[in-house]
C-alpha cells in the first residue's frame, strides 16, 4: 500500500507503493540523498539514483536518458580527472549536440527534468555542447 499525507485527509493509504506528500513539506534539518553510482566509461547514467560520479582514466563517454518524471533531479560529478568525460543527454533544454563535457576533477552538473527536457540548475567546470 502507498502511504499518502495530504492537508485534506491527513495520513491515509491507497493502492500502490511508496510515499506521496500532497502538501508543503518544511524541513529544518539536513537532507541526505544517499543514492549514488560509480558511472563507468560507455555506460548509461541510472535514472534510479540521484548522483552519478566517475573517475576518468582518459577520454570517456556516457549517456543520460530522458527523465522518468517531471521534477526528477540528476547530479553528474567527476571525482578524479584523467581525461574528459563527455555525457550525451537525451532531451537537453540547451539544444546543440546535447553534451556535457567534464573537464576537471570536481567538475559537476545538476539537472532537473521539466517539460520533457533536462535543464541545468547549476554547473562547475563543464562545457555544454
Amino acid at each position: 500500500m502507498k502511504s499518502i499525507i495530504d492537508d485534506a485527509r491527513g495520513l491515509h493509504t491507497e493502492q500502490g507503493t511508496g510515499l506521496e506528500l500532497d502538501s508543503v513539506v518544511t524541513n529544518s534539518n539536513i537532507v541526505n540523498w544517499n543514492s549514488s553510482e560509480d558511472l563507468a566509461d560507455g555506460a548509461a547514467a541510472s535514472l534510479s539514483v540521484m548522483t552519478s560520479f566517475f573517475a576518468t582514466g582518459g577520454a570517456e563517454t556516457s549517456t543520460l536518458a530522458a527523465g522518468s518524471h517531471t521534477g526528477q533531479m540528476k547530479i553528474l560529478s567527476c571525482s578524479t580527472h584523467g581525461g574528459n568525460m563527455v555525457t550525451t543527454v537525451s532531451n537537453p533544454a540547451w539544444g546543440g549536440a546535447g553534451t556535457i563535457t567534464f573537464t576537471a576533477a570536481g567538475s559537476s552538473c545538476m539537472l532537473i527534468y521539466l517539460n520533457a527536457l533536462w535543464h541545468v540548475v547549476g554547473s562547475h567546470a563543464v562545457t555544454l555542447g
